[in-house]
Protein backbone atom coordinates (compact mmCIF):
# COMPACT_ATOMS: atom_id res chain seq x y z
CA UNK A 1 0.00 0.00 0.00
CA UNK A 2 1.36 3.39 -0.99
CA UNK A 3 2.27 5.63 1.92
CA UNK A 4 2.53 9.31 1.13
CA UNK A 5 5.63 11.12 2.28
CA UNK A 6 5.37 14.07 4.61
CA UNK A 7 5.78 17.43 2.85
CA UNK A 8 7.78 20.08 4.71
CA UNK A 9 9.60 23.32 4.04
CA UNK A 10 13.27 23.12 2.98
CA UNK A 11 14.25 25.21 6.00
CA UNK A 12 12.76 22.68 8.42
CA UNK A 13 15.29 20.11 7.19
CA UNK A 14 18.26 22.45 6.99
CA UNK A 15 18.13 23.48 3.33
CA UNK A 16 17.66 27.16 2.39
CA UNK A 17 14.86 27.62 -0.12
CA UNK A 18 17.10 30.13 -1.84
CA UNK A 19 19.71 27.41 -2.51
CA UNK A 20 17.14 25.23 -4.26
CA UNK A 21 15.95 28.24 -6.26
CA UNK A 22 19.53 28.99 -7.33
CA UNK A 23 19.94 25.38 -8.39
CA UNK A 24 16.73 25.52 -10.44
CA UNK A 25 17.79 28.83 -12.01
CA UNK A 26 21.07 27.22 -13.04
CA UNK A 27 19.19 24.37 -14.73
CA UNK A 28 16.83 26.72 -16.53
CA UNK A 29 19.36 29.33 -17.62
CA UNK A 30 22.10 26.97 -18.76
CA UNK A 31 22.26 25.49 -22.24
CA UNK A 32 23.24 22.03 -21.00
CA UNK A 33 19.84 20.58 -20.13
CA UNK A 34 16.08 20.88 -20.24
CA UNK A 35 14.66 20.04 -16.78
CA UNK A 36 11.49 17.98 -16.59
CA UNK A 37 11.04 17.03 -12.93
CA UNK A 38 12.75 17.40 -9.54
CA UNK A 39 12.18 15.98 -6.06
CA UNK A 40 14.34 16.46 -2.97
CA UNK A 41 13.92 14.37 0.17
CA UNK A 42 15.75 14.88 3.44
CA UNK A 43 15.24 12.93 6.66
CA UNK A 44 12.53 10.96 4.85
CA UNK A 45 10.48 14.11 4.11
CA UNK A 46 9.86 15.79 0.76
CA UNK A 47 11.06 19.37 0.97
CA UNK A 48 10.95 20.32 -2.71
CA UNK A 49 9.16 18.98 -5.76
CA UNK A 50 8.20 20.42 -9.11
CA UNK A 51 7.70 19.56 -12.76
CA UNK A 52 8.16 21.74 -15.81
CA UNK A 53 4.85 21.77 -17.70
CA UNK A 54 3.84 19.77 -19.73
CA UNK A 55 5.69 17.25 -17.52
CA UNK A 56 3.75 16.45 -14.35
CA UNK A 57 4.10 14.50 -11.11
CA UNK A 58 2.13 11.45 -12.23
CA UNK A 59 3.44 11.32 -15.79
CA UNK A 60 5.77 8.43 -16.48
CA UNK A 61 9.09 9.39 -18.03
CA UNK A 62 11.65 7.28 -19.85
CA UNK A 63 14.32 5.96 -17.46
CA UNK A 64 16.89 5.04 -20.07
CA UNK A 65 19.70 3.30 -18.15
CA UNK A 66 18.19 4.04 -14.76
CA UNK A 67 16.23 0.89 -15.68
CA UNK A 68 19.40 -1.02 -14.85
CA UNK A 69 18.99 -0.32 -11.13
CA UNK A 70 15.48 -1.80 -11.21
CA UNK A 71 16.90 -4.89 -12.94
CA UNK A 72 19.63 -5.18 -10.30
CA UNK A 73 16.99 -4.86 -7.58
CA UNK A 74 15.09 -7.77 -9.11
CA UNK A 75 18.29 -9.82 -8.94
CA UNK A 76 18.78 -8.83 -5.30
CA UNK A 77 15.26 -9.94 -4.42
CA UNK A 78 15.77 -13.23 -6.25
CA UNK A 79 18.94 -13.80 -4.25
CA UNK A 80 17.08 -13.13 -1.00
CA UNK A 81 14.33 -15.58 -2.06
CA UNK A 82 16.94 -18.23 -2.71
CA UNK A 83 16.14 -18.83 -6.38
CA UNK A 84 19.45 -17.34 -7.50
CA UNK A 85 23.02 -16.94 -6.29
CA UNK A 86 25.44 -14.13 -7.17
CA UNK A 87 28.05 -16.82 -7.79
CA UNK A 88 25.81 -18.77 -10.16
CA UNK A 89 27.40 -19.27 -13.56
CA UNK A 90 25.74 -17.60 -16.55
CA UNK A 91 26.38 -20.73 -18.65
CA UNK A 92 24.36 -22.80 -16.18
CA UNK A 93 21.41 -20.40 -16.40
CA UNK A 94 21.41 -20.31 -20.22
CA UNK A 95 22.81 -23.77 -20.96
CA UNK A 96 20.33 -24.31 -23.82
CA UNK A 97 21.86 -21.50 -25.89
CA UNK A 98 25.49 -21.85 -24.74
CA UNK A 99 28.27 -22.26 -27.30
CA UNK A 100 29.51 -25.82 -27.76
CA UNK A 101 33.08 -24.96 -26.73
CA UNK A 102 32.89 -22.18 -24.16
CA UNK A 103 36.11 -20.37 -23.29
CA UNK A 104 37.63 -20.63 -19.84
CA UNK A 105 36.64 -17.03 -19.10
CA UNK A 106 33.04 -17.65 -20.18
CA UNK A 107 32.92 -20.63 -17.85
CA UNK A 108 33.95 -18.31 -15.00
CA UNK A 109 31.34 -15.64 -15.78
CA UNK A 110 28.77 -15.36 -13.01
CA UNK A 111 25.87 -13.10 -11.99
CA UNK A 112 28.13 -10.89 -9.87
CA UNK A 113 30.24 -10.02 -12.93
CA UNK A 114 27.21 -9.07 -15.00
CA UNK A 115 25.83 -6.94 -12.17
CA UNK A 116 29.09 -5.04 -11.83
CA UNK A 117 29.78 -4.50 -15.55
CA UNK A 118 32.94 -6.59 -15.25
CA UNK A 119 32.20 -9.43 -17.67
CA UNK A 120 35.53 -8.93 -19.45
CA UNK A 121 34.19 -8.08 -22.91
CA UNK A 122 35.52 -5.27 -25.05
CA UNK A 123 32.54 -4.86 -27.37
CA UNK A 124 28.80 -4.75 -26.93
CA UNK A 125 27.07 -7.90 -28.21
CA UNK A 126 24.45 -7.61 -30.95
CA UNK A 127 20.78 -7.42 -29.98
CA UNK A 128 18.87 -9.52 -32.50
CA UNK A 129 16.29 -12.26 -32.00
CA UNK A 130 19.02 -14.56 -30.63
CA UNK A 131 20.65 -11.90 -28.49
CA UNK A 132 21.29 -14.15 -25.48
CA UNK A 133 23.23 -16.63 -27.62
CA UNK A 134 25.07 -13.71 -29.20
CA UNK A 135 26.00 -12.44 -25.74
CA UNK A 136 27.44 -15.84 -24.84
CA UNK A 137 29.35 -15.98 -28.14
CA UNK A 138 30.97 -12.56 -27.65
CA UNK A 139 34.65 -12.97 -26.86
CA UNK A 140 35.65 -12.31 -23.26
CA UNK A 141 39.07 -10.69 -23.45
CA UNK A 142 39.74 -10.06 -19.75
CA UNK A 143 39.28 -12.33 -16.77
CA UNK A 144 35.76 -11.62 -15.39
CA UNK A 145 35.85 -9.24 -12.46
CA UNK A 146 39.03 -7.43 -13.54
CA UNK A 147 37.95 -4.91 -16.22
CA UNK A 148 35.02 -2.50 -16.42
CA UNK A 149 33.04 -2.11 -19.63
CA UNK A 150 29.63 -0.46 -19.76
CA UNK A 151 27.41 -3.14 -21.28
CA UNK A 152 23.69 -2.57 -21.70
CA UNK A 153 23.19 -6.01 -23.22
CA UNK A 154 24.58 -7.43 -19.99
CA UNK A 155 21.89 -5.49 -18.11
CA UNK A 156 19.29 -7.02 -20.43
CA UNK A 157 20.73 -10.40 -19.40
CA UNK A 158 19.72 -9.58 -15.81
CA UNK A 159 16.07 -9.28 -16.89
CA UNK A 160 16.42 -12.52 -18.84
CA UNK A 161 17.82 -14.24 -15.73
CA UNK A 162 14.74 -13.21 -13.77
CA UNK A 163 12.50 -14.54 -16.52
CA UNK A 164 14.36 -17.86 -16.51
CA UNK A 165 14.41 -18.24 -12.73
CA UNK A 166 10.98 -16.87 -11.85
CA UNK A 167 9.06 -17.81 -14.97
CA UNK A 168 7.71 -14.31 -15.53
CA UNK A 169 8.79 -10.94 -16.87
CA UNK A 170 10.85 -8.59 -14.69
CA UNK A 171 8.03 -6.10 -13.96
CA UNK A 172 5.61 -8.91 -13.10
CA UNK A 173 8.19 -10.37 -10.75
CA UNK A 174 8.69 -6.99 -9.08
CA UNK A 175 5.00 -6.11 -8.74
CA UNK A 176 4.26 -7.68 -5.34
CA UNK A 177 7.86 -8.01 -4.21
CA UNK A 178 8.90 -4.38 -4.77
CA UNK A 179 6.44 -2.01 -6.43
CA UNK A 180 3.50 -2.64 -4.10
CA UNK A 181 5.70 -2.54 -1.01
CA UNK A 182 7.56 0.71 -1.70
CA UNK A 183 4.57 2.53 -3.20
CA UNK A 184 5.02 2.36 -6.97
CA UNK A 185 1.86 2.12 -9.08
CA UNK A 186 2.61 -0.77 -11.43
CA UNK A 187 -0.36 0.19 -13.63
CA UNK A 188 1.49 3.39 -14.50
CA UNK A 189 4.68 1.57 -15.55
CA UNK A 190 5.66 0.54 -19.06
CA UNK A 191 8.64 -1.50 -20.18
CA UNK A 192 9.87 -2.07 -23.71
CA UNK A 193 10.79 -5.52 -24.93
CA UNK A 194 13.61 -6.99 -26.95
CA UNK A 195 13.11 -8.87 -30.20
CA UNK A 196 12.48 -12.21 -28.43
CA UNK A 197 9.90 -10.68 -26.07
CA UNK A 198 12.18 -10.32 -23.04
CA UNK A 199 11.76 -7.02 -21.21
CA UNK A 200 14.70 -4.64 -21.48
CA UNK A 201 16.68 -4.61 -18.26
CA UNK A 202 19.13 -2.09 -19.65
CA UNK A 203 16.90 0.80 -20.65
CA UNK A 204 13.25 -0.01 -21.25
CA UNK A 205 11.34 1.26 -18.22
CA UNK A 206 9.05 4.30 -17.98
CA UNK A 207 8.41 5.40 -14.39
CA UNK A 208 7.75 8.65 -12.51
CA UNK A 209 10.23 10.89 -10.74
CA UNK A 210 8.83 9.79 -7.39
CA UNK A 211 9.02 6.11 -8.37
CA UNK A 212 12.76 6.52 -8.84
CA UNK A 213 13.11 8.35 -5.54
CA UNK A 214 11.22 5.54 -3.78
CA UNK A 215 13.49 2.95 -5.37
CA UNK A 216 16.64 4.61 -4.09
CA UNK A 217 15.11 5.27 -0.67
CA UNK A 218 15.04 1.48 -0.33
CA UNK A 219 18.82 1.46 -0.84
CA UNK A 220 19.29 4.43 1.51
CA UNK A 221 17.33 2.47 4.13
CA UNK A 222 19.58 -0.61 3.72
CA UNK A 223 16.92 -2.68 1.97
CA UNK A 224 14.10 -2.17 4.49
CA UNK A 225 10.74 -0.48 3.81
CA UNK A 226 8.10 0.06 6.50
CA UNK A 227 9.83 -2.44 8.74
CA UNK A 228 9.96 -5.19 6.11
CA UNK A 229 13.23 -6.33 4.62
CA UNK A 230 13.11 -6.48 0.83
CA UNK A 231 16.82 -6.67 0.02
CA UNK A 232 19.55 -8.23 2.12
CA UNK A 233 21.79 -5.59 3.65
CA UNK A 234 24.84 -7.36 2.26
CA UNK A 235 23.43 -6.96 -1.24
CA UNK A 236 22.66 -3.25 -0.68
CA UNK A 237 26.17 -2.66 0.61
CA UNK A 238 27.69 -4.37 -2.41
CA UNK A 239 25.37 -2.56 -4.81
CA UNK A 240 26.28 0.88 -3.45
CA UNK A 241 30.04 0.48 -3.06
CA UNK A 242 32.82 -0.03 -5.58
CA UNK A 243 32.78 -3.53 -7.07
CA UNK A 244 34.88 -2.58 -10.06
CA UNK A 245 37.04 0.50 -10.65
CA UNK A 246 36.17 2.68 -13.65
CA UNK A 247 39.28 4.80 -14.16
CA UNK A 248 39.55 3.22 -17.61
CA UNK A 249 36.60 5.38 -18.68
CA UNK A 250 38.82 8.46 -18.39
CA UNK A 251 41.23 7.09 -20.98
CA UNK A 252 38.61 7.14 -23.72
CA UNK A 253 36.23 9.74 -22.29
CA UNK A 254 38.19 12.22 -20.12
CA UNK A 255 35.16 14.52 -20.03
CA UNK A 256 33.16 11.92 -18.09
CA UNK A 257 34.30 13.02 -14.65
CA UNK A 258 31.33 11.45 -12.90
CA UNK A 259 31.91 8.03 -14.45
CA UNK A 260 35.40 7.36 -13.08
CA UNK A 261 34.73 6.83 -9.36
CA UNK A 262 33.66 3.21 -9.44
CA UNK A 263 30.64 1.05 -10.07
CA UNK A 264 28.55 -1.15 -7.80
CA UNK A 265 25.62 -3.28 -8.92
CA UNK A 266 24.10 -1.22 -11.77
CA UNK A 267 24.73 1.87 -9.61
CA UNK A 268 27.40 4.54 -10.10
CA UNK A 269 29.54 5.81 -7.23
CA UNK A 270 29.77 9.61 -7.07
CA UNK A 271 32.79 11.90 -6.93
CA UNK A 272 32.74 12.09 -3.11
CA UNK A 273 33.15 8.28 -2.92
CA UNK A 274 30.26 8.11 -0.45
CA UNK A 275 27.11 8.98 -2.36
CA UNK A 276 25.78 6.97 -5.29
CA UNK A 277 23.25 7.23 -8.07
CA UNK A 278 20.92 5.35 -10.36
CA UNK A 279 21.68 6.96 -13.70
CA UNK A 280 20.01 7.04 -17.10
CA UNK A 281 21.05 8.77 -20.31
CA UNK A 282 20.25 12.47 -20.66
CA UNK A 283 19.99 12.95 -16.91
CA UNK A 284 17.55 10.49 -15.35
CA UNK A 285 19.03 10.59 -11.86
CA UNK A 286 18.08 9.28 -8.44
CA UNK A 287 20.96 10.18 -6.14
CA UNK A 288 21.50 9.11 -2.53
CA UNK A 289 23.66 11.29 -0.26
CA UNK A 290 24.07 9.23 2.93
CA UNK A 291 26.06 11.91 4.79
CA UNK A 292 23.19 14.36 4.28
CA UNK A 293 20.37 11.78 4.69
CA UNK A 294 19.10 13.12 1.38
CA UNK A 295 17.84 11.84 -1.97
CA UNK A 296 17.53 13.91 -5.13
CA UNK A 297 15.53 12.54 -8.07
CA UNK A 298 15.66 14.30 -11.42
CA UNK A 299 14.24 13.79 -14.90
CA UNK A 300 15.68 15.93 -17.66
CA UNK A 301 16.89 15.96 -21.24
CA UNK A 302 20.51 17.02 -21.17
CA UNK A 303 23.62 16.84 -23.25
CA UNK A 304 25.49 13.56 -23.27
CA UNK A 305 29.14 13.67 -22.29
CA UNK A 306 30.74 10.71 -23.99
CA UNK A 307 29.05 7.78 -22.30
CA UNK A 308 25.29 7.40 -22.80
CA UNK A 309 24.93 6.87 -19.04
CA UNK A 310 26.91 9.91 -17.94
CA UNK A 311 24.05 12.32 -18.48
CA UNK A 312 24.35 16.07 -18.05
CA UNK A 313 27.56 16.43 -16.07
CA UNK A 314 26.73 20.07 -15.37
CA UNK A 315 23.61 19.11 -13.39
CA UNK A 316 25.78 17.13 -10.98
CA UNK A 317 28.25 20.01 -10.85
CA UNK A 318 25.47 22.37 -9.79
CA UNK A 319 24.29 19.97 -7.09
CA UNK A 320 27.80 19.88 -5.64
CA UNK A 321 28.64 23.55 -6.17
CA UNK A 322 25.32 25.29 -5.47
CA UNK A 323 23.12 23.05 -3.36
CA UNK A 324 25.26 20.90 -1.06
CA UNK A 325 27.42 23.75 0.38
CA UNK A 326 24.26 25.45 1.70
CA UNK A 327 22.92 22.43 3.61
CA UNK A 328 23.23 22.34 7.40
CA UNK A 329 22.37 19.75 10.03
CA UNK A 330 19.92 21.90 12.00
CA UNK A 331 16.58 23.44 11.13
CA UNK A 332 16.78 26.97 9.73
CA UNK A 333 14.48 29.85 10.71
CA UNK A 334 11.15 29.64 8.95
CA UNK A 335 9.85 32.52 6.83
CA UNK A 336 6.21 31.97 5.89
CA UNK A 337 6.25 34.61 3.17
CA UNK A 338 9.40 33.23 1.53
CA UNK A 339 8.12 29.67 1.79
CA UNK A 340 4.85 30.64 0.11
CA UNK A 341 6.85 32.24 -2.71
CA UNK A 342 9.02 29.11 -2.98
CA UNK A 343 6.00 26.79 -3.18
CA UNK A 344 4.45 29.01 -5.83
CA UNK A 345 7.63 28.78 -7.89
CA UNK A 346 7.73 24.99 -7.62
CA UNK A 347 4.07 24.72 -8.62
CA UNK A 348 4.39 26.93 -11.70
CA UNK A 349 7.52 25.58 -13.36
CA UNK A 350 7.14 25.53 -17.13
CA UNK A 351 9.20 24.96 -20.25
CA UNK A 352 9.75 28.02 -22.48
CA UNK A 353 6.67 29.31 -24.30
CA UNK A 354 6.48 27.98 -27.89
CA UNK A 355 6.88 30.35 -30.84
CA UNK A 356 3.84 32.30 -31.99
CA UNK A 357 3.61 33.39 -35.62
CA UNK A 358 0.40 33.25 -37.63
CA UNK A 359 0.13 33.84 -41.37
CA UNK A 360 -3.55 34.14 -42.19
CA UNK A 361 -2.97 34.53 -45.94
CA UNK A 362 -0.89 31.33 -46.18
CA UNK A 363 -3.31 29.47 -43.94
CA UNK A 364 -6.24 30.43 -46.17
CA UNK A 365 -4.31 29.23 -49.23
CA UNK A 366 -3.83 25.65 -47.91
CA UNK A 367 -6.90 25.38 -45.64
CA UNK A 368 -8.92 22.17 -46.26
CA UNK A 369 -6.96 21.22 -49.40
CA UNK A 370 -6.01 17.57 -49.67
CA UNK A 371 -2.50 16.53 -50.72
CA UNK A 372 -1.77 13.02 -51.98
CA UNK A 373 1.71 11.57 -51.57
CA UNK A 374 3.48 10.90 -54.85
CA UNK A 375 7.06 10.49 -53.65
CA UNK A 376 8.57 9.08 -50.45
CA UNK A 377 7.17 7.05 -47.57
CA UNK A 378 6.92 9.25 -44.52
CA UNK A 379 5.31 8.69 -41.15
CA UNK A 380 4.01 11.86 -39.53
CA UNK A 381 4.82 10.80 -35.97
CA UNK A 382 7.08 7.75 -35.67
CA UNK A 383 7.31 5.41 -32.72
CA UNK A 384 10.46 5.42 -30.61
CA UNK A 385 11.61 1.82 -30.33
CA UNK A 386 14.31 2.67 -27.81
CA UNK A 387 16.67 5.53 -27.04
CA UNK A 388 18.14 7.02 -30.20
CA UNK A 389 16.22 4.72 -32.54
CA UNK A 390 13.25 5.69 -34.70
CA UNK A 391 11.02 3.08 -36.23
CA UNK A 392 8.29 3.92 -38.72
CA UNK A 393 5.52 1.51 -37.83
CA UNK A 394 3.18 2.57 -40.64
CA UNK A 395 3.95 2.62 -44.36
CA UNK A 396 3.85 6.39 -44.48
CA UNK A 397 1.44 9.19 -45.28
CA UNK A 398 -0.96 8.57 -48.15
CA UNK A 399 -2.94 11.78 -47.84
CA UNK A 400 -2.66 14.92 -45.70
CA UNK A 401 -4.75 18.07 -45.23
CA UNK A 402 -4.70 21.09 -42.91
CA UNK A 403 -7.62 22.88 -41.25
CA UNK A 404 -6.91 26.18 -39.49
CA UNK A 405 -9.24 27.90 -37.04
CA UNK A 406 -8.72 30.77 -34.59
CA UNK A 407 -6.15 29.15 -32.33
CA UNK A 408 -5.51 25.62 -33.60
CA UNK A 409 -4.70 23.61 -36.69
CA UNK A 410 -6.15 20.17 -37.32
CA UNK A 411 -3.90 17.96 -39.44
CA UNK A 412 -5.63 14.98 -41.00
CA UNK A 413 -3.52 12.18 -42.42
CA UNK A 414 -4.20 8.78 -43.88
CA UNK A 415 -1.44 6.27 -43.05
CA UNK A 416 -1.60 2.60 -44.03
CA UNK A 417 -5.26 2.99 -44.81
CA UNK A 418 -6.11 4.50 -41.42
CA UNK A 419 -7.30 8.04 -40.81
CA UNK A 420 -5.43 9.89 -38.07
CA UNK A 421 -5.77 13.38 -36.68
CA UNK A 422 -3.57 15.63 -34.58
CA UNK A 423 -4.37 19.02 -33.10
CA UNK A 424 -1.70 21.73 -33.19
CA UNK A 425 -1.61 24.76 -30.88
CA UNK A 426 -1.26 27.94 -32.95
CA UNK A 427 -1.59 30.60 -30.23
CA UNK A 428 1.73 30.07 -28.45
CA UNK A 429 0.49 27.03 -26.54
CA UNK A 430 0.94 23.28 -26.92
CA UNK A 431 -1.93 20.82 -27.36
CA UNK A 432 -2.01 17.33 -25.91
CA UNK A 433 -2.71 14.49 -28.35
CA UNK A 434 -3.04 10.76 -28.09
CA UNK A 435 -1.47 9.36 -31.23
CA UNK A 436 -1.93 5.65 -30.75
CA UNK A 437 -0.20 3.31 -33.18
CA UNK A 438 -0.51 -0.43 -32.74
CA UNK A 439 2.67 -1.75 -31.15
CA UNK A 440 3.79 1.63 -29.83
CA UNK A 441 4.85 1.90 -26.18
CA UNK A 442 4.37 5.68 -25.99
CA UNK A 443 1.54 7.68 -27.50
CA UNK A 444 1.21 11.02 -25.68
CA UNK A 445 2.48 13.92 -27.77
CA UNK A 446 2.17 17.70 -27.32
CA UNK A 447 2.19 19.77 -30.50
CA UNK A 448 2.55 23.45 -31.35
CA UNK A 449 2.87 25.17 -34.71
CA UNK A 450 3.94 28.44 -36.33
CA UNK A 451 4.84 29.91 -39.73
CA UNK A 452 8.56 30.36 -40.34
CA UNK A 453 7.92 32.04 -43.67
CA UNK A 454 5.06 32.47 -46.15
CA UNK A 455 5.71 28.96 -47.44
CA UNK A 456 7.00 27.11 -44.37
CA UNK A 457 4.61 25.82 -41.74
CA UNK A 458 6.43 24.22 -38.78
CA UNK A 459 5.09 21.93 -36.09
CA UNK A 460 7.06 20.87 -33.02
CA UNK A 461 6.13 17.54 -31.44
CA UNK A 462 7.15 16.61 -27.91
CA UNK A 463 6.71 13.04 -26.68
CA UNK A 464 6.44 13.67 -22.94
CA UNK A 465 7.04 10.05 -21.98
CA UNK A 466 10.39 10.27 -23.72
CA UNK A 467 13.31 12.71 -23.90
CA UNK A 468 12.88 13.48 -27.56
CA UNK A 469 11.04 15.99 -29.68
CA UNK A 470 10.80 16.60 -33.39
CA UNK A 471 10.42 19.57 -35.68
CA UNK A 472 8.52 18.96 -38.91
CA UNK A 473 8.49 21.54 -41.71
CA UNK A 474 5.79 21.57 -44.38
CA UNK A 475 7.10 23.49 -47.38
CA UNK A 476 4.23 24.63 -49.62
CA UNK A 477 5.06 25.61 -53.21
CA UNK A 478 3.81 24.94 -56.72
CA UNK A 479 0.73 23.03 -55.59
CA UNK A 480 2.78 20.60 -53.57
CA UNK A 481 4.02 20.20 -50.02
CA UNK A 482 7.41 18.77 -49.09
CA UNK A 483 7.71 17.32 -45.60
CA UNK A 484 11.08 17.64 -43.82
CA UNK A 485 11.69 16.32 -40.33
CA UNK A 486 14.29 17.13 -37.67
CA UNK A 487 14.76 14.84 -34.69
CA UNK A 488 16.09 16.17 -31.39
CA UNK A 489 17.39 14.11 -28.48
CA UNK A 490 19.06 16.00 -25.68
CA UNK A 491 21.39 18.43 -27.41
CA UNK A 492 21.62 16.47 -30.65
CA UNK A 493 19.53 17.41 -33.68
CA UNK A 494 19.46 15.25 -36.78
CA UNK A 495 18.13 16.28 -40.18
CA UNK A 496 16.41 13.40 -41.92
CA UNK A 497 17.60 13.84 -45.48
CA UNK A 498 14.77 11.92 -47.05
CA UNK A 499 11.47 13.71 -47.40
CA UNK A 500 8.02 13.05 -48.74
CA UNK A 501 6.42 15.10 -51.48
CA UNK A 502 2.66 15.36 -51.71
CA UNK A 503 0.79 17.07 -54.55
CA UNK A 504 -2.48 18.91 -54.37
CA UNK A 505 -5.28 16.53 -55.20
CA UNK A 506 -7.36 18.50 -57.71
Amino acid sequence: MREDFERVSPESVGIPSSAIEKFIDALELGDFTEPHGLMIMRYGKICAEGWWYPYTAGKRHVDNSLTKTYAATAIGIAVREGILSLDEKILDIFSDVAPSNPSAYLQELCVHHVLSMSNGMERMPESDMNWIAEYLKTEIIHKPGTQFMYNTVGSNILAAIIQRKAGCQMTEYLTHRLFDKIGIDVANIKCKKLADGTQMGGGGLFTTTEDNLRLMKLYADKGVCNGERILDETFVTAATTVQITTESVAEEHPECFDAIHGYGYQIWINRDDISYRADGALGQYSIVFPEYDMIIAINESGKMNGLPTDGPHETLNHIYNILLPEIVDVALPEDAKCYKKFKRKMQTLCLPVPPYCRNRKSEAHVHSKEFTTKKGAYTLLPEFKYFGDLQNITNGIEKISFYFDNDQCEILVKESGKDRRVTVGMDGTIVRNRYAIEGAEIDEVYINGFWRSDKEFVIQTRWTENCQWQEITFLFQDNQVQIHKYFLSGSFMFNTEEYATAFLNV
